[in-house]
């Protein structure tokens, strides 16, 4: 059976599909070893994404997923008075996660598959400007990194909690060793830039590396020289019997 990995977010992952993007990244260097399935949503919190999350996936897609990335908070990080269309407090985020695990556990995704990311840091000013570039009335600030940092702890929290796979993307990007420069690796302050891409990309690689199982650098179905143009359908079958193949 075709292995399957499931992205789960907001924005940060709805966006991840155009180029340089760490999904589109991730699709392009497991190539015939995955099928990668982009389900972000702009906008959404935990919240929403609870409501809505029986009609995301089908029970049959959630059983055939060797990994289940669950990319949240960017939204939910936000200041109540300021942004009450998508603030969600700190503690009932951490609810909702658990309950979001907790209805793919029960519709079939192993345990072993899931992974959670932290959301990345912000910048507020900055995305405060880039919110007041569109039409409309002035929008004061939403945001803080303090803020942001309590819900990227949380996540560590919940994965721990459920002795889940955890990516600590917002320690990551803030930690002076890597040398990351927020500035451009958050391309408007909030929503991941090139290098931002970059850095989730390359955490997440061994990781999906790890789930899918098998040699790096192996491939779904032989390889064209591996089949006889003379006899494909012998030869075929002489692959699947030495490479105790499922399909």
């Amino acid at each position: 059976m075709w292995p399957t990995a499931l992205l789960l977010g907001d924005s940060q992952t709805q966006l991840a599909w155009e180029a340089g993007g760490w999904a589109q990244s991730l699709s392009e260097h497991f190539v015939r070893r995955a099928d990668i399935v982009n389900r972000g949503f702009s906008g959404y919190n935990t919240r929403m994404i609870q409501t809505v999350l029986p009609d995301i996936f089908t029970t049959e897609a959630l059983k055939r997923a060797k990994v289940v990335c669950i990319f949240l908070g960017s939204n939910d990080a936000s200041m109540e008075d300021t942004n009450p269309e998508q603030a969600v407090p700190v503690e009932e985020f951490g609810e909702n996660l658990l309950k979001i695990i907790s209805h793919l556990l029960s519709n079939g995704v192993p345990k072993e598959a899931l992974v959670i990311i932290s959301p990345p840091p912000i910048l507020p000013e900055k995305w405060t400007a880039a919110l007041n570039l569109r039409p409309g009335p002035t929008l004061p600030n939403c945001k803080s990194n303090d803020l942001t940092r309590t819900f990227a702890k949380e996540c560590g929290e919940v994965a721990k909690r459920y002795n889940l796979t955890f990516v600590d993307l917002f320690s990551h990007m803030m930690d002076p060793a890597n040398k990351i420069n927020l500035n451009t690796a958050l391309c408007d302050g909030l929503h991941l830039g090139k290098e931002g891409h970059n850095a989730l990309f390359s955490l997440l690689t061994p990781v999906f590396n790890d789930k899918l199982g098998g040699a790096p650098g192996g491939l779904m179905l032989p390889e064209w020289r591996e089949l006889n143009n003379a006899d494909t359908s012998g030869s075929y079958k002489d692959w699947k019997t030495q490479a105790n193949a499922q399909f």
